[in-house]
């Protein structure tokens, strides 16, 4: 495998896993509106930004790369990134379906501290496919 092609899935890996977040932040607009919608759509988006931010930086400034790679670190990159993403799924997701006794500030807080907490296993990830040149495994 290249690792334009293993970029693409990573990449594919996070804007999903926003999209859901937020899809599931809408199912409860009408719940939260107006005083902590916004701020939960602020939330999500402020602990993507870094991350999406390294990787369309990737896309955007560099040539695509027509080296190979160790299939078994891509494997490690894909279940780290979608650990850390459902991890921020799960909990959105039992705040989308609670009928009541959730709050906002609670999820909030959960994703602002389970996203720093967890950070650290994604900054060699993005580093390895995203910001070093691969010019071979």
């Amino acid at each position: 495998m290249k690792y334009t092609k293993a970029r693409q899935i990573i990449i594919l890996i996070f804007l999903v896993s926003l999209l859901l977040n937020l899809i599931l932040a809408f199912t409860k607009k009408g719940d939260i509106w107006p005083e902590s919608f916004p701020k939960l759509i602020i939330t999500i988006l402020g602990v993507y930004s870094v991350h999406i931010a390294v990787i369309f930086a990737n896309v955007f400034f560099t040539k695509p790369s027509k080296a190979l790679l160790n299939v078994n670190l891509f494997i490690m990159a894909c279940l780290i990134s979608a650990i850390w993403n459902a991890l921020l799924l799960i909990r959105l997701f039992q705040f989308a379906i609670a009928k009541e006794g959730d709050d906002v500030t609670f999820v909030m807080n959960y994703l602002n501290t389970v996203s720093l907490a967890g950070s650290f296993m994604l900054v060699g990830i993005l580093t390895y496919f995203f910001a070093k040149e691969n010019k071979g495994a």
